[in-house]
């Protein structure tokens, strides 16, 4: 356990005053086994651990439970920090760690811009009728006989074109019944529907997650105390509600069900 190890022991009680609070309800959980019995346990909860000024102030947050390497590591920085701010009036001071928050939080994300709405959609309703372009009129027929004389020789032949049109009008005829005589079952076999391309994507958590949100809340005016900042460290940035809850899991199911008692 982290503060079990005696690296971090020695160095929370030479360079701090440690203090210990609960912050929410234990949670609780029941396992309902049948016949009157049931085992009950507590569920292990979350911590964050502050490093404050004299005041009581919040300098740092160090969310969830961590390694001791990187819980020393974190105290080593924190210590750092109150050592640069502690010759410094109580204004200074803020001002100094805010700005220590701000540096590490960097500029906020730039926001994605829009794309600029198409013309022809905001006229949709209003102005269709200026943007749409009108057909073509068709193309003027020209009388065989009005042609001029030279291209008669050239038109002349193509006037058997109505025998060879009802000549394949015939065929067509012909070959019709027999392809409605071709059964189902000969046809080429239509390919499977594709399925639905499922992905599971994981997010990962861990301390960099955690501290991408904690700076950026430690760099506003002005400090705050523990409790003005659990609800936002538990809830917002840990996902543990405060009010606790009991959790009663019946097992004689074949599937468990938990009802959930506040």
């Amino acid at each position: 356990m982290t503060f079990s190890d005696q690296k971090v022991i020695d160095f929370v009680n030479a360079n701090f005053v440690a203090v210990w609070e609960s912050v929410a309800p234990v949670s609780i959980a029941v396992f309902d086994l049948g016949n009157g019995k049931q085992v009950r346990g507590a569920y292990n909860g979350n911590i964050a651990l502050y490093l404050c000024d004299p005041n009581g102030r919040v300098l740092d947050i160090l969310p969830a439970l961590q390694t001791p390497r990187i819980t020393l590591d974190r105290l080593v920085q924190d210590l750092a920090l109150w050592k640069r701010a502690q010759p410094l009036d109580e204004a200074a001071r803020e001002r100094a760690v805010r700005t220590h928050h701000a540096e590490i939080a960097g500029p906020p994300a730039p926001q994605p811009i829009a794309p600029a709405p198409d013309p022809l959609t905001r006229m949709k309703g209003k102005s269709a009728d200026v943007v749409v372009a009108a057909p073509p009129p068709p193309a003027a027929s020209v009388a065989l006989d009005r042609l001029p004389r030279k291209s008669k020789a050239v038109v002349e032949p193509n006037r058997d074109l109505a025998a060879l049109l009802r000549a394949e009008e015939k065929s067509k005829a012909t070959v019709e019944p027999i392809r409605k005589m071709v059964k189902k079952s000969d046809a080429a076999p239509e390919p499977p529907p594709r399925e639905i391309d499922r992905t599971l994507v994981v997010v990962a958590g861990g301390l960099k997650r955690y501290m991408e949100r904690i700076h950026p809340f430690l760099a506003q005016a002005p400090l705050r105390t523990p409790d003005a900042c659990k609800q936002y460290v538990f809830e917002e940035v840990l996902g543990e509600k405060l009010e606790g809850r009991s959790d009663i899991f019946v097992t004689d199911d074949p599937v468990s069900i938990m009802v959930h008692d506040k």
